[in-house]
């Protein structure tokens, strides 16, 4: 995942964790202090195909450099491909831009696309695109107006994105705002615009509730732990949209 921030996980498969902790901790430590091919090598000892390597894999852990994004989303596809992981949490930051909004930007919602455009393409490369599904989302939005300074401030209506590719349920949007940027209710059986006491506003628990049901994982062990206590909303139904 995506999100507007300045860090990143990978978040492990528990089995791993229990059977192979020791290993796990000491290639972590191995991860967090330095990079190399040799320690490429031995992430991808296990996959099924190389992955183009990056042209610094010294500065996949730095963090002052757009090299540190693409080498946290590598990192992450080298870790899934090798079975150490199952999903990852990346950060991308930027996006606060309280002065001069229009300057910054557009400047990072292009190095954005560009990042998702690598993550497939890599992912392609390793013959597993197909099995990605990358969630784009935010803490919160910008104001629909400029302040002072030329820049926009914190809104509380945000969006996400989910996209996974050649999913037949794509190309299309559930839910809306009006022209002061301030969400509308949907009705959740037809996913129109409902003003009326059918009518809810989408809330990141229904996002959270979608992952799972993509993933198949609604009603695992974990899921019953973790209950969302969302409404059902058919987000991934190719004949609606709001």
């Amino acid at each position: 995942m995506l999100y507007s921030g300045v860090n990143w996980r990978v978040l492990t498969r528990p089995a791993f964790i229990s059977n192979k902790r020791k290993d796990y901790d000491s290639m972590k430590n191995k991860l967090i202090t330095t990079f190399s091919p040799v320690l490429l090598s031995f992430v991808m000892s296990g996959a099924m195909a190389q992955l183009p390597e990056l042209d610094s894999p010294s500065c996949l852990l730095c963090s002052s450099t757009t090299a540190a994004f693409y080498g946290a989303s590598q990192l992450a596809l080298l870790a899934y491909q090798s079975g150490l992981c199952v999903s990852a949490q990346l950060g991308f930051n930027g996006f606060d831009t309280h002065q001069t909004h229009d300057d910054d930007h557009f400047e990072f919602l292009e190095k954005l696309t560009d990042l998702v455009a690598f993550i497939f393409d890599t992912a392609e490369a390793g013959g597993f695109a197909d099995k990605i599904v990358l969630t784009m989302a935010s803490d919160f939005g910008r104001t629909p107006y400029y302040n002072a300074g030329g820049g926009k401030d914190h809104w509380p209506i945000g969006s996400a994105l989910i996209i996974q590719q050649g999913a037949s349920w794509g190309n299309r949007v559930v839910g809306a705002t009006d022209e002061g940027h301030n969400a509308l209710n949907i009705n959740p059986a037809t996913l129109q615009v409902d003003s009326g006491s059918n009518g809810i506003r989408l809330e990141p628990k229904h996002l959270q509730q979608a992952m799972r049901v993509l993933s198949g994982l609604e009603q695992s062990s974990v899921a019953q732990l973790f209950p969302l206590n969302a409404e059902d909303i058919d987000f991934f139904n190719p004949s609606m949209q709001t």
